[in-house]
């Protein structure tokens, strides 16, 4: 009996491994505004997210992160990426340039950096041939950015190249709320959520 517990433990235990991979996996899989710009509803008044366009860097089951393409910030070499730990550097940047500290999207012709990468952008190499500098980001704890979503505060629109690194700040927003919202995938939102039931009446 002490052998087949032990073999059962195994087997338990590996059972449990291979679900904490798909699990992990499910949740680093990306959603629906991965990679994407979010565009603030009009009507959102709470700063710095007015008339606000945002890339979002990732999107999956344990939140999202995205900068803001289209705010000035109070520090003159710097955009503002967002109101989340404004301490914190960011870079976006054309690839033509090897930029240490970044990652590089390919797909979408754009890098992506932290401090180390801003210390890069700030010295005397050479520079690509377009960069920002942030401060801050935009965060979202797991299904928040969805419920945001399905309640209209944002709309979802395709990635673009040019708005990004061509349009000016004062004219983003336009030009990205005039654009169509992306499609959605089966997975990307949640339902809408059920009405609590009523206590029976007497």
């Amino acid at each position: 009996m002490l052998g087949f517990s032990k073999k059962y433990d195994a087997y338990i235990l590996l059972a449990g491994a291979a679900f904490l991979m798909w699990f992990g996996g499910y949740l680093r899989e990306p959603n629906y505004a991965d990679k994407r710009f979010l565009v603030a509803a009009e009507g959102i008044e709470q700063k710095p997210f007015d008339r606000a366009v945002l890339f979002v860097q990732r999107h999956d089951g344990e939140g999202a992160d995205a900068l803001i393409i289209n705010k000035s910030s109070d520090d003159p070499g710097f955009a503002l990426g967002g109101p989340v730990e404004t301490d914190k550097l960011f870079a976006l940047y054309t690839p033509d340039v090897e930029v240490p500290g970044g990652t590089i999207y390919e797909e979408l012709s754009i890098g992506v950096g932290r401090e180390r990468a801003v210390e890069y952008l700030q010295g005397e190499g050479p520079k690509p041939k377009w960069y920002v500098l942030l401060k801050g980001y935009a965060g979202w704890y797991p299904t928040q950015l969805e419920d945001e979503i399905r309640k209209g505060a944002w709309k979802v629109v395709e990635y673009d190249f040019d708005l990004l690194t061509k349009t000016s700040r004062e004219k983003v927003w336009e030009e990205a709320n005039a654009r169509p919202a992306a499609e959605l995938k089966p997975k990307d939102l949640p339902a809408e959520p059920k009405p609590e039931p009523k206590g029976r009446e007497y």
